[in-house]
């Protein structure tokens, strides 16, 4: 009687443990922020860019600047504009956590 009374004792206490350790398990899946990049690079001096008919913004000219230019993942249409005129006109699709390179001639 005494072997069963140790043996019951045992199951109970495993199965708080379990219990109080299952409790802080996390389960399922992290996905990071929905975000994209793009990149310009050649000949960028003086050169604005216009993302979806949006604001226009000046493109950095300095080499140790590496600017990236932060991005909703989608497809987008991007025009790069020097002395008002269109220098690149592309679509792009960007997936999130890309970053798309354009060359500016």
């Amino acid at each position: 009687m005494r072997r069963l009374q140790k043996i019951i004792v045992l199951i109970f206490i495993c199965g708080i443990m379990a219990l109080s350790f299952g409790c802080g398990r996390q389960t399922g899946v992290t996905s990071p922020e929905q975000v994209a990049w793009l990149s310009f690079v050649g000949n960028t001096k003086g050169a604005v860019f216009v993302l979806d008919n949006g604001a226009s913004v000046a493109l950095s000219t300095s080499k140790k600047d590496d600017k990236w230019y932060e991005v909703a993942p989608g497809k987008h249409v991007i025009l790069v504009m020097r002395n008002n005129k269109i220098v690149v006109k592309r679509t792009v699709l960007i997936g999130n956590q890309q970053t798309k390179e354009i060359r500016v001639p």
